[in-house]
């Protein structure tokens, strides 16, 4: 039961920390850059992913199909979240554009 518990906070952690180095791109980085900056988060997002439900079937070896789907959910709901932000982020950047 921890680990479910586990997949919540690995996955606000996770956007906790997209959140903010998206936010601080925004600020500095001009608009081309920030589509890198977009793909190098999705990028470290399945990687860290993919790293936490190997640490899972590797220490705990049991439930595993149980595991995937709960943590299936919340990578789907984040990645849903994930896009909402960045679309409100780049229409917020364009707003920023036409007023200049």
């Amino acid at each position: 039961m921890i680990w479910y518990i586990c997949i919540l906070l690995f996955f606000l952690l996770l956007e906790g920390t997209i959140i903010v180095s998206v936010n601080i791109g925004f600020k500095k980085l001009e608009k081309r850059r920030l589509v890198n900056l977009y793909l190098l988060v999705r990028a470290a997002k399945i990687a860290l992913s993919i790293i936490f439900v190997g640490v899972y079937y590797f220490v705990v070896k049991t439930d595993i199909k149980t595991f995937a789907v709960v943590f299936l959910l919340f990578y789907l709901l984040s990645v849903g979240f994930e896009t909402w932000y960045f679309i409100s982020k780049e229409r917020q950047l364009k707003k920023e554009e036409g007023k200049e």
